[in-house]
């Protein structure tokens, strides 16, 4: 939960900061900008977003009380195919079969290395479990993390 709040409180200094400093970069007075209807949904959508990266963020500091430093480190390098699997379902873009092909060796990987931690460790089934819940956790970090890549 503090690594949520913290990365809540930077987006929110981000946003304060910005607005205060739009007099000097040129840019419409807020007042104005909310009354266009562009405007409300872009405000809208940069709202989503700035929620998504403290996600993003909380969940993968959450999940090193659960799972090992390397394991975290595996499932975020396969950032890649988080947003992979993203662009295609919110932009609708195509790879080739290829892409498709490598991006299942990253996941069967990834797979491997999560199994391999699992069954070495020695702490019995409330580790293990407590190992698949911080998967499970990167799981939903590398969901945050497609949606920002898109």
């Amino acid at each position: 939960s503090e690594g949520f709040f913290m990365m809540f409180v930077m987006c929110a200094q981000y946003s304060i900061l910005h607005t205060l400093a739009r007099p000097w970069i040129k840019e419409k007075p807020l007042p104005e900008l909310l009354r266009e209807a562009h405007s409300r949904k872009l405000i809208g959508s940069l709202v989503a977003l700035c929620v998504t990266y403290a996600g993003s963020n909380a969940v993968s500091k959450a999940c090193l009380g659960f799972v090992s430093v390397p394991t975290q480190i595996v499932f975020k390098s396969c950032k890649l195919v988080a947003v992979m699997v993203g662009s295609k379902f919110i932009l609708g873009k195509a790879y080739a079969w290829f892409e498709y092909f490598i991006a299942s060796l990253l996941v069967l990987g990834m797979i491997s290395f999560a199994g391999a931690d699992i069954h070495s460790n020695l702490g019995g089934q409330e580790t293990n479990m407590r190992t698949l819940i911080g998967c499970l956790l990167l799981c939903l970090a590398l969901c945050c993390d497609s949606v920002l890549g898109n």
